[in-house]
C-alpha cells in the first residue's frame, strides 16, 4: 500500500507561525489564514464591547463616525484576514479608548522618554516657580534695604 498525500479543499494548519497578528488581544492568524474558533468566538465578542465603548466615548455625529469608519461592531461575516484589517486600524487609532487595553496601546503608541539628562515638564515647572520665588524674595529684600536707607537721610 503506497502512501498517498491527502489533498484537503481548504489550507490546513501547519503550525508555521504568523506574522499576522490581531493587536491588543495577542491572537494571531494562523497559516490557514484563520483564527481559531475558540479566538474568533472571544474576538467578536469582547471587540463587540471594546467597539461600543469606543463609539460611545467619541462625541462626533453620526454621520462623521460612518465616514471615518468607525463602527460599534465587527461583521461576524468578515473573513478572519477581514476582521483583522478592520480590528487593526480601529485598535491604532482608538485603542487609547479602551480601559482593559489602554496600557498595552500605550506601551505601543507611546514611546517612553527613557530617564536621560532630560528633566520632566512638572519637575520643570517646578524648578522654574522656586527660582522666580526666589528672585521675587530677593528683589523684596533690595526694595526694603532703598526704603530703610531713603526713610534714614
Amino acid at each position: 500500500m503506497k502512501n498517498k498525500k491527502m489533498s484537503y479543499m481548504t489550507k490546513r494548519n501547519d503550525g508555521t507561525p504568523s506574522r499576522r497578528k490581531f493587536l491588543g488581544f495577542d491572537f494571531y492568524i494562523q497559516c490557514n489564514e484563520k483564527l481559531s474558533r475558540k479566538n474568533r468566538k472571544t474576538l467578536l465578542t469582547k471587540s463587540e464591547n471594546y467597539l461600543g465603548s469606543i463609539y460611545h466615548t467619541l462625541s462626533m455625529s453620526l454621520e462623521e463616525k460612518i465616514n471615518k469608519g468607525i463602527s460599534n461592531e465587527l461583521d461576524c461575516s468578515l473573513t478572519d484576514l477581514e476582521l483583522l484589517e478592520e480590528w487593526n486600524s480601529m485598535y491604532e487609532r482608538y485603542g487609547y479608548l479602551i480601559p482593559e487595553l489602554k496600557e498595552k496601546w500605550e506601551k505601543r503608541y507611546l514611546k517612553e522618554v527613557q530617564p536621560s539628562n532630560k528633566i520632566p515638564k512638572q519637575d520643570k515647572f517646578e524648578t522654574k516657580i522656586n527660582e522666580l520665588e526666589f528672585r521675587i524674595r530677593q528683589l523684596e529684600i533690595l526694595l526694603n534695604r532703598r526704603r530703610y536707607v531713603e526713610n534714614m537721610g
